[in-house]
């Protein structure tokens, strides 16, 4: 099963989150469980916001590959000015181990 949130810099609905939030909610998932969050920030107004998220992932994750079988993902995609992408995907397992994988398109 997997979810998808796609918000457009336009439309004013992405509002920041608290990650530590999504990280309970994945944790509360069915194995293999993927949930994306893709921001269109073509201002610019978000980039603090998601550069403090990685901090936060960078400080709480062990860099590596997980199996989607048997954890959770979350994939954020930030699509700044110039269409920067940077892309983080972290997978959680159960025992509270988490790996992450991070691409820059």
């Amino acid at each position: 099963m997997s979810m998808c949130l796609h918000f457009f810099d336009k439309t004013g609905q992405f509002e920041p989150f608290d990650i530590d939030d999504v990280l309970t909610f994945l944790k509360a998932q069915k194995p293999g469980f993927e949930l994306t969050i893709a921001v269109d920030d073509e201002m610019g107004k978000f980039a603090g916001f998601f550069s403090e998220v990685r901090q936060i992932l960078k400080n709480k994750i062990d860099i590596g590959y997980g199996k989607r079988k048997v954890c959770t993902c979350l994939t954020l995609i930030h699509r700044g000015h110039n269409n920067y992408v940077l892309a983080n995907t972290c997978y959680l397992y159960k025992n509270d181990v988490v790996v992450s994988n991070h691409k820059r398109v």
